[in-house]
């Protein structure tokens, strides 16, 4: 938009799509000067989030100072505000918390600030996922062999962790040793997640499991060869998965691309979303 600096052009984190009133929620890692004073060296992570439509035309954005890089997160509209759950880090203390937020345009948020919720303490920055739908939280703590914690909404809302379904990603054949981990979400009882390095390293994978049996439903290699995702430049990260439900009651699931970019001398990355509709054995086409 005309006027705006400030810009962050890496990859887009994470996104949501928020589908009754057309808009996508995107994170990205922050560089920027409305950072504290020492976090690059300390390597305390902050993001930008931006509100764009559906086209991925800019509305507005906030900044989220020490809340991670935007890895993951939750939406939630109550009463014509839109809530982000997040991780956050009160570095001060050095200690983690699972948190709510009102999105709010151009505010620079930063711990402590009056509109934080904070709803659980915990032992490292557990990646936050809500699906409001269900009344769950899906909770992941790790990259090399995650675990992935769901508890009941109203049990977080009560400031109480207690997980009622946990799987670690060896139980699906995922070896972090192997592949990077990007995100995750949860429509439950299927935790979908994605891996995959940028540069080609290892496979860009997409996992549905079932959290209650721990049992892998399929798993996708995108391999950018059969004219349905057409690669840009030379990256192919899969940073985002995600889901919506239409207005007809059907779920798209929403899987993001951190692409190069057309002009080779340009560092900055392509993001771009794309939606996938599931078939189940049976369906009609």
């Amino acid at each position: 938009p005309s006027g705006w600096d400030d810009f962050t052009n890496s990859v887009a984190q994470y996104a949501q799509v928020d589908y009754p009133r057309s808009d996508i929620y995107w994170s990205q890692r922050y560089y920027g000067n409305k950072r504290h004073s020492g976090d690059g060296s300390a390597n305390i992570q902050s993001y930008v989030l931006t509100r764009t439509d559906l086209t991925g035309a800019i509305k507005d954005r906030m900044w989220v100072i020490r809340g991670g890089h935007g890895a993951q997160f939750g939406i939630e509209y109550i009463n014509g505000k839109m809530w982000i759950w997040s991780y956050y880090l009160d570095a001060a203390n050095n200690q983690w918390h699972v948190v709510k937020f009102p999105y709010q345009a151009n505010k620079v948020l930063d711990w402590g600030d009056s509109s934080i919720v904070n709803l659980l303490s915990t032992n490292g920055g557990y990646r936050t996922n809500l699906d409001v739908r269900n009344g769950y939280v899906l909770f992941v703590y790790g990259t090399t062999n995650p675990t992935f914690y769901v508890c009941k909404k109203t049990d977080v809302e009560n400031k109480q962790f207690k997980p009622l379904y946990t799987a670690r990603g060896s139980d699906v054949n995922y070896f972090g040793t192997d592949q990077t981990y990007q995100s995750a979400c949860l429509d439950f009882p299927y935790v979908y997640f994605t891996s995959g390095n940028g540069d080609g390293s290892d496979q860009r994978c997409l996992y549905c499991f079932d959290i209650r049996s721990k049992s892998l439903v399929y798993r996708i290699v995108y391999t950018f060869d059969k004219g349905t995702i057409n690669q840009i430049g030379k990256y192919n990260e899969p940073e985002t998965i995600s889901y919506y439900y239409d207005s007809d009651g059907k779920k798209w699931l929403i899987q993001g691309f951190a692409w190069g970019n057309e002009d080779s001398e340009n560092s900055q990355r392509t993001n771009q979303l794309f939606r996938i509709k599931e078939h189940k054995r049976g369906d009609t086409p």
